[in-house]
Order: structure tokens, then sequence, then C-alpha cells
């Protein structure tokens, strides 16, 4: 394959969606953050796994976006061996991470829908369950480090082996999305069959507002991963049957397309990570008040209010002062002005 094969107005558009997409989660993951550390009664279980997964989606926005911007436009005067191996590795263990965090938020909404008379989870508990999830990712995530190096001939970051490149995609995609929407899928299976035999009219409103903002956000997932991984695995068939055989201008402006879908699938996939924000803040009301202290300012009008009418105060206190022409130490004033001036002040 050429080195341009990248460089056409599709790739530059899909660069340019990756940097606005990159740029929007990475503050809207980062809002999520500062009302967790700001209000210590947001510190619920789902909320804090919402804080492991915020976490995940700003590292793996910081490294992934510009990693594949920089494959993209062939910048090859940045791409260095440790930045290759560095930002693979994090790309693809903040990938299991975010994954595996809702599949934990299935597991809580199926407590929350069904726990009746027993004591729930604790922000403790769910602190546990991020840690272990981020931990058992970044082990897992090791082999990375050794896969990925930088292509001595092009200068990019590529595979090391390129024998062992169907196996990686395969477990990948499996880890990535397969096996937890495998386990996300059985959660709710569970769950509807739990509830609806015991629980199904007794559902309330905080449980029914808590179920529509995970479903919203199982949904998201599925629906921006599902296509690039999928596309993914046939892109790599069609480009190894491409390579085993003479292949004549159509297979080639076939494969082109196919990158050039791809690269739009990848913004997709950013694009989860920027919607998370944006449902926590709209299905949450609690996180919509935090929310809204930084976008729309309300903490600015709070404190300018607050100072106006502190000012305001001051203004006609100063002013019925300056307006009395009774000494403050007659006593032969009458008793009307000094109530007049009380009043006034």
């Amino acid at each position: 394959m050429n080195e341009g094969i990248y460089l056409n107005k599709d790739s530059l558009a899909s660069c340019i969606l990756i940097g606005i997409f990159m740029l929007v989660g990475i503050i809207g993951n980062t809002l999520m953050l500062r009302s967790l550390i700001k209000y210590k009664q947001l510190r619920i279980d789902i909320y804090v796994v919402f804080g492991g997964l915020a976490l995940a989606d700003i590292i793996n926005l910081a490294f992934a976006g510009p990693s594949r911007i920089i494959y993209t436009i062939q910048a090859t005067d940045v791409t260095t061996n440790a930045w290759c191996k560095i930002s693979q590795y994090l790309s693809s263990s903040t990938g299991y991470v975010a994954s595996y965090h809702i599949v934990i938020l299935s597991v809580l909404r199926g407590i929350v829908l069904t726990n009746r008379g027993h004591p729930p989870p604790t922000p403790k508990h769910a602190f546990i369950s991020s840690s272990v999830c981020w931990t058992i990712a970044s082990l897992a995530s090791i082999p990375f480090f050794f896969i990925y190096e930088k292509d001595p001939k092009y200068t990019v970051c590529t595979y090391t082996d390129s024998t062992s490149l169907s196996t990686t995609l395969w477990l990948e995609a499996g880890f990535i999305l397969f096996l937890p929407l495998m386990f996300i899928l059985c959660l709710y299976g569970i769950t509807y069959s739990v509830g609806k035999r015991y629980f199904a009219d007794s559902y309330s409103g905080h449980a029914r507002r808590t179920s529509r903002l995970i479903n919203a956000i199982v949904i998201s997932f599925v629906v921006c991963q599902l296509p690039y991984q999928v596309l993914s695995i046939h892109l790599f068939y069609v480009h190894k049957g491409m390579a085993e055989r003479a292949y004549n201008i159509q297979d080639e402006d076939y494969l082109h397309t196919l990158f050039t879908v791809s690269d739009y699938m990848y913004c997709m996939v950013l694009l989860g990570k920027c919607l998370r924000p944006v449902l926590y803040s709209k299905l949450a009301d609690d996180l919509g008040e935090s929310f809204d202290e930084v976008i729309n300012c309300t903490i600015c009008g709070k404190y300018y209010h607050t100072g106006a009418a502190v000012k305001r105060t001051r203004t006609r206190t100063r002013n019925a002062s300056s307006n009395s022409q009774a000494p403050l130490t007659s006593r032969e004033q009458p008793t009307e002005e000094i109530d007049l001036q009380c009043e006034a002040i």
C-alpha cells in the first residue's frame, strides 16, 4: 500500500472530527471528575463508577486521538518508538477499563431494580470495583508494549509480528466489545426476569431514572463501538486476501473506501466518549447542576447576585445616614425622627 493512501479530503475531515471530539470529550469528562472531587454528596456508588469511567475516557482521548491523527496524516517526524508503545498501551488498557466499567454499571442497575430489604452498595464498594478493573486491565495490556513498535521503513506505529495480527484483532474486539456485551446482555436478561416476576410494580422514581441513565450509556457504547470493531476485522481479511493475489484498480478503490469508512467509524468511537458526559448532565439532575456551574456559569450568577445584594444594602444604609441632618448625640431629638431614621437604616 502506498504511503499517501490516507491523504485525502475524507481523512483530513476525520482528523478534524477526531480533534473536536477529543477536546469536547476531555472537557466533559473532566467536569465529571470535578463534580466528584468538589461535592461529597455526589460520591454515591454509581457516580463513583462514572468517575472511573470518565478518567479512562480522558486518558484514552488524550493518547488515542493524537496517535490516530499522526498515523493518518503520516506525521513521521513526531513519531518515536516510546510514543508508539506508550500510546498504544494506554489506548488499549483504557479501552478495556471503559468497557468493564459499563459492565459494573449494569450490575449496579440490576441491584437498584431488584434489591429490596438489603443495604445498597456503598461508594467504597464502587471504588474497590473500579480499582480492581483498572488494575486487571492495566496488567492485561502489558503485552501491547511488545506488540507495537515504530516501523523503521514507514516510521509509523505498526505490529511487530504481522502473522499474529488477526489474533490480536480478535482478542481486542472480543475483550473491548463482544465479551462485555455478552455480560451486559446476561445481566439485563436476569434483571428483567427477576424484576418482572417480583418487582415490576414497585420500581421507585429513583430506580427508573437510574435505569434510564445506564440504559442510555450502554446503548451509546454499543452503537459507537460495534461498527468500528466489525469493520476492522473485515478490513483485515480484505487486505490480507488482496495481498495474497494480484489485485487490480477496482480492488484498490474498494480498499481505499474501506479505510475511509474506518476513519469515520473511529470518529464514532470517540463520539461515544463525548456523549457520556452529556448523558450524565441531562439524565442526572444533581450532576446537571454541577455541570451548569461551569458550562452556563451559574455559580458566577450566584456570586454576582449575592455581591449585588450586599452592595445595594450598603448603598441604602450609606444614603440613609448621609441624608439625616440631626446630630447623632442630640438628647432633644424628637421620637418620630428617631423612628424614621431607624426605619430608613
